[in-house]
């Protein structure tokens, strides 16, 4: 068991806001949250996967769609071990982020202090997420895991298992646009099947990738991108955004952003697709750079990853690419992650082999 301090927190939700591909809200919106958290609560402990296969219980993952309503929930995270004991008959042994981008950990790291269960080091996605679907489950799993879905006072809805994805993430978005604003969901499954249902080491893995991206914001370390190559990332473009088409739609962010080149690309743009995150980005001559399930996301001059809930317009960016979890890349991955299932008419294309 590890118990993290400040200065981990700090670099959790630095990796996690480059990971996310500028989906969560930014970083200064949700650090004082979790920084009255830590002073109210203590510091978190986390507990590897393995440690977990030795407990006998619950693994339960969290997301609440409004960060910045955490406040307003507490009575329904109180009642989250009563609704998950009254289902399994066990208690949760461990709290997982359910994606990584900051609003997923900050939440996941919120829950496990109210609770005092330690969190633990995996995550639904390796990333973050476009939709509730694109979680590591429904790409190894045919068949649903349980979930709850909880309004602020703690009334539930639990989704039995024979419900699918698509169903499930339509039910969710429902609830939220209509019944309630404010809405936390939760999927669980037994210890024993952590390493099944979860992408195991993400959390200490996006510590150290935030520990990293820290020493470029500080001039530490002046290699660009050998940097984000320690990391399975790679430079795709430098550029300043022109223009900015985002818009809120059902609760997602969706548009495009169009980026003029400069430096060596000076003589090229690209555009970049969004819905919550970065769905592809594209030379000007319809060559890909970088696309689902791969990670893109954008970094400003001073190498702060750029969320889209913030004004771009102007801006100097960079364009990096990470590589994504090798469970994406699967059939199964790819099946429910990958350009065509947003209408877009290129196949997956490796970032390595566009970077190359």
């Amino acid at each position: 068991m590890l118990v993290l301090d400040e200065d981990d927190i700090d670099d959790l939700l630095l990796g996690a806001a480059l990971l996310s591909s500028g989906a969560g809200y930014r970083i200064e919106k949700v650090v004082n949250l979790v920084r009255e958290d830590l002073t109210k609560l203590g510091l978190p402990e986390v507990i590897t996967c393995r440690e977990a296969l030795k407990s006998r219980g619950v693994v339960f993952s969290v997301y609440l769609n409004q960060i910045d309503k955490i406040r307003e929930i507490e009575r329904c995270v109180e009642k989250i071990p009563q609704h998950v004991e009254s289902i399994y008959s066990e208690d949760i042994v461990g709290i997982s982020t359910h994606a990584l981008d900051t609003c997923d950990v900050a939440f996941a790291i919120h829950v496990s202090l109210m609770l005092n269960i330690p969190l633990l080091d995996c995550d639904c996605a390796g990333r973050g997420l476009i939709d509730y679907i694109h979680s590591i489950y429904f790409a190894k799993n045919k068949n649903l895991n349980p979930t709850l879905i909880l309004s602020p006072d703690g009334e539930c809805i639990y989704v039995h298992p024979m419900i699918n994805p698509i169903q499930l993430s339509k039910l969710c978005r429902r609830y939220s646009s209509h019944l309630s604003p404010i809405v936390v969901i939760g999927s669980f499954s037994r210890s024993r099947n952590v390493r099944r249902n979860y992408l195991c080491g993400t959390i200490s893995r996006t510590i150290r990738i935030g520990r990293e991206l820290r020493k470029l914001i500080k001039r530490v370390e002046k290699d660009v991108r050998s940097v984000i190559k320690s990391f399975g990332g790679y430079v795709l473009f430098r550029g300043v955004i022109e223009e900015c088409y985002l818009e809120k739609i059902d609760g997602s962010i969706m548009g495009l952003i169009k980026i003029r080149g400069v430096d060596s690309w000076s003589s090229m743009s690209m555009i970049l697709y969004v819905r919550d995150g970065t769905i592809i980005a594209l030379r000007d001559n319809g060559r890909p750079l970088g696309m689902v399930p791969d990670i893109v996301t954008l970094l400003s001059d001073e190498y702060v990853p750029i969320m889209y809930d913030d004004s771009l317009t102007r801006c100097k960016v960079n364009v990096v690419g990470i590589r994504a979890p090798d469970e994406w890349r699967t059939k199964a991955g790819l099946s429910i992650l990958n350009p065509r299932c947003f209408g877009i008419d290129i196949d997956y294309i490796p970032i390595e082999l566009l970077a190359s």
